[in-house]
């Protein structure tokens, strides 16, 4: 498996998506998603494209950002109890220290009043990133 600074964008496959695959590629895999969200980093619009499923403690979200002009997949998200796996076998839920033990120590996290909550792993010649959220 890759580790930290040799990630490539096919380790960040997500429920049959990857970052950088066209938005009309994720509509054909899914279908109409739950709910949509617009918002803007800064003066480049996205679009947020959901997907849920069950309720309770068995509730799950997967969402795409799609960069609204060129219609490209920015990111993948899953929450929840997801049973969506990363090539790595790597899966919602997973410890911090089975993350560290394939993927390596992570980058720097970006400055956020959340980068203390986040694990970052950058993805080699590109811009996207891999990043596991940490419940604390």
């Amino acid at each position: 498996m890759s580790t930290g600074q040799s990630l490539s964008r096919m380790d960040c496959v997500l429920g049959w998506i990857a970052p950088g695959c066209t938005w009309l590629y994720a509509l054909s895999v899914y279908g109409k998603p739950a709910f949509t969200d617009v918002y803007r980093f800064g003066r480049r619009p996205l679009q947020m494209q959901c997907y849920s499923a069950g309720q309770g403690k068995d509730y799950a979200l997967v969402c795409f950002t799609v960069d609204a002009w060129s219609g490209m997949v920015c990111s993948v998200l899953a929450f929840g109890h997801s049973d969506f796996v990363l090539p790595s076998g790597i899966r919602c839920g997973a410890t911090v220290e089975a993350v560290e033990q394939i993927y390596g120590l992570p980058s720097p996290a970006p400055y956020t009043k959340y980068a203390d909550q986040m694990l970052v792993y950058k993805v080699k010649d590109s811009s996207y990133v891999l990043v596991f959220a940490i419940q604390k």
